[in-house]
């Protein structure tokens, strides 16, 4: 899938704080055939890992899966 792609799927998902559930699925399935590991820690954060083949520099990545949500009344 190219990016741009990716990235409008991922933006159409609702996930607003709280309600994150249907997000972290998205990504879930994105990734996982990329990771050695996942698991969802009891926040509901996804987190994963992927083991490096030598001694190079360690990478995290960080992002957070919800968006601001507006009520009217």
């Amino acid at each position: 899938m190219e990016v741009f792609d990716l990235v409008k799927k991922l933006t159409a998902i609702d996930g607003v704080s709280g309600e994150e559930e249907k997000v972290r699925d998205f990504i879930l399935s994105q990734i996982k055939d990329y990771v050695d590991e996942y698991h969802m820690d009891h926040l509901g954060n996804l987190i994963t890992f992927k083991k490096g083949s030598g001694k190079g520099p360690r990478v995290m990545l960080d992002a957070h899966m919800d968006e601001v949500g507006l009520m009217v009344s």
